[in-house]
């Protein structure tokens, strides 16, 4: 890369002198003095920006440059400034690079993002795992951010070489509808392929010398057996047999309930791949049908939370660590609960005719450069130095002994790293790092070289294990749908399908639990779906997916 620009720094010089000998007279010789001079500046000052690159070693840039960074956090992150964290200060003494830090919540992401690429002032870099950016129109459309194919080439030698490491390749997700990357992947471990999982509160069902349910009617008469009884013993009617939110991409969603009545639901797009490699729309199956039937029935019982049509996350799980709750659906216990609140409950194995949703060890897009960076290799060697195996679990985790003084990491025996945390640990309010929300990319063979799995890791891994054996797991992987590739007509028609459908379906699953299912209101639904052209919809990932050729 560093070669390519000195030749064009060479060609423009040439065109430079061509102009200056083609000139007829004087007013055309001032002309060519002042474009020459012009040209002659901009030409120093980017031959001055090369040298100031230095392609290996530290620092990146002999003097200091500012980049500024766009972070992108979900609601629920409470972290301290960057620019205060111990980690983000060693990178930039490190490589030579001040950051400028500019965090957005996930609740202002649209409107931020929205905003910043209409006024065209944008950052040097992006930096968003949980909160999207377009890169069909940002990248191969509007041309805002940067191809990356041949700087990753050149300047990430961390990331291509774990890359190679795998048996196929993470980041073939990344790849947009022109065969360009425009985005570093995110990937943190894997076999993690499954969203959310479903729990029994298992001291309730020993207090009533209960079996563990397994199927749904014997899960409905469990929640009936928990209507009505004190049993956390606070003398307080406040035990909730069933808790959950209506939110569409959420743990512990009613969507995930789906999964219950044969219907795998991963994400608002409301599609899956059936066994036959048919794309479907998740809303126009019978499984649909007989969940919002079923969460209906809960409701008018009161087994089902009244609340779930306004409650947050933060909400319900206070309700579930309370002890309040009989049966709930989330991600991991141990990471989304209080550890005792975890030990609380046992995972609901339901039956066979139940469909999990099977995720799929893809990397997802993480870190963009904008076209208005102007130092796009020195940037490229910054997010190399992110993923050094020590300095991203520093920026994922924090420092080794953190402000809590009771949690951390260190390097075991065998040379890998390995966090701890001490039964007092106490939740921090602000934390001291980026976590989830760095450049983190450590792919299955990566992460097993370079550090211990948590407990926490290691117990979502066995409750993966445990619906794959039961063979409730979708075969084919909602992910395969990102791999489709739309032009910018499709993808338009995609950005404006895809809402119309996810807020039909989430007016008319509020009304099915309030109010019931009946085949006039059914039918209409299904009326307003095809409204929507949803068979387009279908079509247009159906036809990706036969080119895909997947076995």
């Amino acid at each position: 890369m560093k070669k390519k620009q000195i030749a064009l720094l060479l060609a423009s010089a040439m065109a430079v002198s061509s102009l200056t000998g083609c000139g007829q007279g004087q007013e055309a010789t001032t002309s060519n003095k002042e474009s020459s001079s012009v040209a002659t500046e901009a030409t120093e000052t980017t031959i001055e920006a090369v040298k100031n690159f230095n392609e290996e070693g530290y620092p990146i840039v002999n003097e200091e440059v500012t980049l500024k960074v766009l972070l992108g956090i979900r609601d629920a992150d409470n972290m301290c400034d960057p620019d205060e964290m111990p980690s983000v200060q060693h990178l930039e003494e490190l490589t030579g690079i001040n950051l400028e830090w500019e965090v957005v919540k996930a609740s202002d992401w649209s409107t931020k993002l929205n905003l910043m690429f209409a006024s065209e002032e944008y950052p040097d870099v992006i930096l968003s795992v949980w909160n999207d950016v377009d890169f069909e129109e940002y990248g191969v459309t509007q041309k805002v951010l940067m191809p990356l194919d041949d700087l990753i080439e050149e300047y990430l030698p961390t990331y291509t070489e774990r890359i190679d490491m795998e048996e196929a390749d993470p980041t073939i997700s990344l790849v947009a509808s022109d065969g360009q990357q425009y985005s570093v992947g995110y990937m943190n471990g894997g076999g993690d392929i499954i969203g959310n999982h479903f729990f029994v509160n298992q001291t309730w069902l020993d207090a009533l010398n209960l079996e563990l349910p397994t199927d749904i009617e014997s899960l409905t008469d469990t929640l009936r057996a928990f209507k009505g009884q004190d049993l956390n013993g606070n003398g307080i009617a406040d035990e909730i047999p069933f808790t959950t939110r209506l939110v569409n991409n959420a743990s512990g969603g009613v969507p995930y309930f789906l999964s219950l009545f044969g219907v795998p639901y991963h994400d608002s797009n409301w599609l899956y791949i059936d066994n036959n490699k048919e794309v479907q729309l998740v809303p126009a199956q019978e499984g649909f049908r007989s969940c919002m039937e079923w969460l209906h029935v809960c409701y008018k019982e009161g087994l089902l939370d009244v609340e779930l049509f306004s409650q947050d996350g933060a909400t319900m799980n206070t309700k579930i660590n309370g002890n309040q709750v009989g049966f709930a659906s989330t991600y991991n216990p141990l990471s989304n609960w209080k550890k005792a609140t975890a030990e609380m409950f046992s995972l609901y194995i339901p039956d066979e005719t139940t469909l999990i949703q099977r995720g799929y060890d893809m990397a997802r897009p993480a870190a963009y450069i904008t076209v208005a960076n102007e130092h796009p290799e020195a940037t490229m060697r910054l997010l190399d130095a992110m993923l050094d195996s020590e300095l991203q679990w520093r920026m994922y985790w924090g420092e080794s002994e953190n402000a809590a003084k009771d949690r951390g990491w260190n390097y075991n025996d065998a040379g890998m790293i390995e966090t701890w945390v001490s039964p007092d640990a106490k939740a921090e309010t602000v934390v001291n790092r980026l976590g989830v929300c760095t450049l983190f990319f450590a792919p299955p063979k990566t992460y097993g070289q370079s550090y211990v799995e948590s407990a926490s890791s290691l117990a979502k891994l066995g409750l993966v294990e445990e619906y794959l054996n039961k063979g409730i797991v979708q075969k084919y992987s909602y992910q395969l749908l990102n791999l489709v590739k739309l032009d910018a007509s499709q993808n338009e028609q995609r950005a404006l399908t895809e809402t119309e459908v996810n807020n039909a379906v989430m007016e008319h699953m509020a009304t099915f639990i309030k109010q019931g299912v009946t085949d006039d209101s059914w039918k209409a639904f299904q009326s307003v779906l095809d409204n929507m052209k949803a068979d387009e919809y279908i079509k247009m990932y159906q036809d990706g997916i036969n080119k895909l050729n997947i076995k």
